[in-house]
């Protein structure tokens, strides 16, 4: 019965069919709704208080944001494929041992062993290829983000301290202002 309820099947209970379904599915449902509301909500508010704090440096923190979107989109993209490519090569080398596996028999009997473990090996060989390519692309393209973060910290500090200097804003306010801006857009 606890089967039946988690393969989703109905199940008979006191001479009645109840059809019985994981709770998974919805509760991911409720949980994804969720963060949409809360990112959409950071997202208006966290604008809303920049441009009413000090517009100057909300402005300034909106042109960094797309160049921050758009090293981690390229970051994202590039990553999935590689990946892709690695769990494929996987897929493949389990393929090969579970055939072998499976035709054990036959394998011996013809003394495919080596065979066997060197069409292995090969499959191991292209999913290690690819798991450095990936890896590289991972840090390569982390590191690319990060470095975009933090420059971008960098000129809204310096933009800051001149509006702090020039008397627009006190500081305050501006680091309110830079810190609402940008943990909103990102």
């Amino acid at each position: 019965m606890f089967a039946a309820y988690l393969l989703g099947r109905t199940a008979p209970i006191s001479s009645m069919r109840y059809e019985l379904r994981s709770p998974i599915p919805i509760a991911f449902a409720f949980a994804m709704v969720g963060k949409l509301m809360h990112y959409i909500s950071r997202f208006l508010v966290g604008f809303a208080i920049g441009f009413f704090r000090v517009w100057q440096i909300s402005l300034v923190t909106l042109s960094m944001l797309p160049l921050i979107g758009l090293a981690g989109g390229i970051y994202a993209y590039i990553t999935i494929g590689l990946i892709i490519n690695v769990r494929k090569s996987y897929v493949e080398a389990g393929q090969i041992v579970q055939e072998v596996i499976g035709n054990i028999r036959t394998v011996q009997s013809f003394t495919g062993e080596e065979r066997a473990v060197r069409s292995y090996k090969e499959a191991l060989r292209d999913a290690y290829k690819h798991g450095k390519k990936a890896g590289l692309a991972k840090g390569l393209g982390m590191g690319t983000l990060q470095s975009i973060v933090f420059l971008s910290w960098a000129l809204l500090v310096w933009y800051t301290s001149i509006v702090v200097h020039k008397n627009i804003a006190n500081g305050g306010d501006s680091f309110t202002t830079m810190l609402n801006v940008l943990i909103a857009g990102v």
